[in-house]
């Protein structure tokens, strides 16, 4: 099984049921949607029988409403199942819940780590402003969570994150208002140490059994990160796949091959399968 971070999942297909409906759908039945119907690099193709997981923080089909007459108004009704799911490498991207993670959103980024998946999950006030933060550790077998830390500050919040094998670091790249920064995770803190500030805007990384670490910008440019410096190589492919929300990838410590799970305007999204031998 590969575990990816997580990844805003947006569906782009089928008719949605009221969010009450999906969500119960979705925890008692495990429901399965499809997310899109294009796949740059075939992945699914014959011999693709890996298992891919990653978090979900967000679905167009949790995302109804109903029209209040008294308020004239549209009234959002959201029932969101946020949780570990399983995505299926094909054409047709599916979805099945795996764990229900209740109100944990791992929207400030995720990472699977030598049998642990780490969350980080906030939540909001009326204002939209942070009101909490959490560092979440589940066991990657049962689900069940290992110990969770709060009042986080907000420089642990992150696009994606990654576990190096060789070193046993989680790098990342870390959010700082509409800027990035290149760090190191310290999940026993729960504290970030910053490598660089100001670092090219990154959606999606990914570490490599010996070490390299890769990327993905938002304009689906495939690059290269000294994990040391945090300085980003210039474009090693570019995909033409431009990222609307966020996006995860993830190394096959088998086959080599990187997984992006990525979100794209104009419906281009999937899981792309990337073969790194050539970079």
């Amino acid at each position: 099984m590969l575990v990816l971070a997580w990844t805003w999942v947006y569906s782009v297909s089928g008719q949605t049921k009221s969010a009450p409906e999906a969500a119960k759908a979705k925890a008692a039945e495990n429901k399965s949607s499809k997310l899109g119907n294009k796949s740059l690099f075939k992945a699914g193709a014959p011999g693709d029988d890996l298992q891919i997981c990653a978090a979900m923080c967000y679905s167009e089909e949790w995302d109804d409403g109903y029209w209040d007459d008294d308020e004239e108004d549209w009234v959002e009704d959201m029932v969101p199942v946020y949780g570990i799911y399983s995505v299926a490498t094909s054409d047709d991207v599916v979805d099945d819940l795996i764990s229900d993670f209740e109100d944990r959103n791992c929207a400030g980024g995720a990472v699977y780590a030598d049998g642990i998946f780490y969350g980080i999950s906030y939540t909001t006030d009326s204002n939209g402003r942070y009101s909490d933060i959490f560092l979440t550790a589940y066991d990657a077998e049962t689900w069940d969570v290992v110990y969770e830390k709060s009042g986080l500050e907000t420089d642990i919040l992150a696009r994606d994150l990654t576990y190096d094998w060789t070193t046993g670091t989680i790098y990342g790249c870390f959010l700082d208002s509409y800027l990035c920064n290149w760090g190191k995770l310290d999940v026993d803190s729960g504290t970030v140490e910053i490598i660089k500030e100001n670092m090219t805007s990154l959606q999606a990384v990914a570490a490599t059994p010996e070490g390299k670490i890769y990327g993905i910008t938002s304009s689906g440019s495939l690059v290269a990160i000294d994990k040391e410096t945090g300085e980003v190589s210039e474009p090693l492919a570019e995909y033409g796949v431009y990222l609307a929300y966020k996006s995860t990838a993830a190394v096959d410590p088998k086959t080599g091959y990187m997984y992006w799970l990525a979100d794209s305007y104009g419906g281009n999204n999937g899981v792309y399968k990337i073969d790194l031998k050539s970079y």
